[in-house]
């Protein structure tokens, strides 16, 4: 009703073509094609065209799925993307990926297709519950190990702050994460020729702890426990020192992350651990030569070609608080 009422009394700035359409928000919208058929019918009554704009109002999720059907309309319609939540104002909504899930693959299908302009209100925080707080302060927390040592910094000094929702902090969480994911698409690999991915860091493990919770455990909160896989793996393999690696776990802790789920634990009928699988699907995604960024210090990283899974398990025993390594014992 908001935005029906702006437009009509806007008539020189815009004009609504087919009415607002209501659609579900998180991982429900991205399930299969039904949503992208209904989207797109909605389209044609609306008559929209190649000189239309699709102006699309969520999360990440949302942005995602409506995203792509835009994208495949007519060849392509310009998007408005308005992100709602932490997440995907910090993230998925510079991005330029668009897609959805299928037969319990993330993102399976898709498309690259970037927004015409991205406008970020961040009265839409106070609406979020703290959980999707917490889910954007862990991308904002990805990008900052492995990109910007400054940023880091900024979240460890505020971390208190951060966990008890202090809305200036997490305002310029968001725009430095913001403008940090913007910057790599600008001048990196936008569209994912190669394989080096650095803003996927602790998404494998991510991506395959949706799926086997069926979506209990969101997007942000797979990705802190999937950083605190790579991180307790980095330290493993000597990327970094294991003090290190407890120093950041507990910045993340002391942010209101949590960095443990269940499944982690979850083995199949032959005893090996179900959350491996993701390794191999990550590895196929993008073309069967595996390929992880992983931290070599704070703001710093390097791409990986092998993880072997006895280090996996062992980083996952560490997380877990069953196994425990003498430096972590030394650095508290």
């Amino acid at each position: 009703e908001q935005v029906e009422k702006w437009i009509a009394t806007h008539p020189d700035t815009i004009t609504l073509t087919a009415p607002v359409a209501i659609v579900p928000g998180g991982e429900a919208i991205k399930k299969g094609w039904s949503m992208i058929s209904d989207i797109t019918q909605k389209m044609l009554a609306g008559g929209l065209c190649r000189h239309s704009y699709a102006m699309m109002i969520g999360g990440g999720a949302v942005l995602d799925a409506v995203g792509f059907a835009a994208a495949i309309f007519h060849r392509g319609i310009r998007q408005i993307r308005v992100p709602t939540t932490l997440l995907s104002m910090d993230d998925a909504g510079v991005g330029v990926k668009n897609g959805i899930n299928y037969n319990g693959t993330k993102n399976l299908f898709g498309c690259f297709y970037p927004p015409e302009a991205v406008i970020i209100d961040y009265q839409f925080l106070r609406t979020l519950e703290k959980r999707d707080i917490f889910a954007g302060v862990a991308e904002a927390l990805k990008v900052a190990l492995i990109k910007d040592k400054t940023l880091y910094g900024f979240i460890k000094d505020n971390a208190e702050a951060i966990k008890n929702i202090d809305w200036t902090v997490l305002e310029h969480l968001a725009t430095e994460s913001s403008r940090l994911h913007l910057a790599h698409i600008s001048s990196g690999d936008p569209f994912e020729k190669g394989s080096s991915r650095p803003l996927d860091f602790g998404h494998w493990s991510a991506h395959k702890l949706e799926a086997m919770t069926n979506n209990e455990v969101r997007h942000g909160e797979a990705v802190a426990i999937g950083m605190g896989v790579d991180i307790y793996c980095a330290a493993l393999m000597d990327l970094i020192p294991m003090t290190m690696a407890k120093d950041i776990l507990t910045t993340m802790q002391s942010c209101g992350l949590n960095l443990w789920h269940d499944a982690l634990g979850r083995v199949d009928r032959n005893g090996k651990l179900e959350i491996l699988d993701g390794l191999k699907e990550f590895q196929e995604h993008l073309g069967g030569r595996l390929t992880l960024a992983m931290p070599t210090g704070v703001g710093a990283f390097k791409d990986i070609h092998t993880l072997p899974e006895p280090i996996i398990e062992k980083a996952l025993k560490l997380l877990q608080g069953t196994e425990h390594d003498p430096r972590v014992a030394h650095a508290i």
